[in-house]
């Protein structure tokens, strides 16, 4: 719940509809007190053109702080049917962009992303839905994906490599995602194929043909795009 202050220090940038921007304060089905959160991810009441429900990430590394912008003030205010965190910031709709920057997790993924020389990544992938070329498929390589590289590329290679992880025009969640499945082209050009096992892991072909590349973690769904976490970081194909 954000404070008086929170509301008078908002302007909302992106226009998003007041209703929504509320409803992604609301944790439905859950009533956790402050001491029993880690760094995760919830699902809001907040939902996204294509009905997805938005996520939001708590990280509790200092204090208890949402989407990396919102710090809790006052925990643990319990009512007969839920419980009310104080809030310093009012938490404006994620773009993917929101969630690369607040999980540590791909803190590395966002040093490639700004490094010298790049595209302006960051603008592109906070275009707002419902103007091309959001929404966006992400597929994040994690900090030790990047620490398993022998050497991380620069240059044009880099700007291959990151457009390569990511698909524009398409929300594509885990229930879309099917054994066999040939990607769109991903900003680079090259496609992605994926595999499920018996267990329902899923693995990707790279554009060079790299396999056993693998989703640790689906369906952080922000208002412009969903992100997929992966464990390796995925090589265009170098032949073309």
């Amino acid at each position: 719940a954000p404070l008086n202050s929170a509301f008078d220090n908002f302007t909302n940038p992106s226009g998003n509809e007041l209703n929504t921007i509320l409803a992604n304060h609301v944790i439905s089905g859950a009533a956790a007190n402050a001491a029993s959160l880690s760094n995760t991810y919830f699902n809001t009441a907040a939902t996204n053109a294509e009905s997805d429900n938005l996520s939001i990430y708590v990280n509790v590394d200092a204090g208890v702080k949402l989407n990396g912008v919102s710090l809790v003030a006052a925990a643990d205010i319990v009512a007969t049917n839920g419980i009310i965190h104080a809030v310093d910031t009012v938490i404006d709709l994620p773009t993917v962009v929101t969630f690369a920057t607040a999980d540590p997790n791909f803190s590395s993924l966002v040093g490639a992303l700004t490094a010298e020389g790049q595209p302006d990544f960051v603008s592109v992938l906070s275009t707002p839905n419902g103007t091309a070329p959001a929404p966006f498929t992400v597929f994040a390589p994690t900090n030790d994906a990047f620490a398993a590289l022998a050497e991380v590329p620069s240059g044009d290679v880099l700007t291959a490599v990151l457009n390569h992880h990511v698909i524009a025009g398409a929300n594509i969640v885990s229930g879309d995602l099917s054994d066999g499945l040939t990607s769109p082209a991903t900003l680079e050009g090259d496609t992605l194929t994926f595999a499920i096992d018996s267990d329902s892991n899923v693995t990707i072909t790279d554009g060079s043909g790299n396999t056993e590349i693998g989703i640790i973690a689906v369906d952080v769904q922000a208002n412009n795009g969903v992100i997929h976490a992966i464990n390796k970081v995925m090589v265009p194909n170098t032949t073309n």
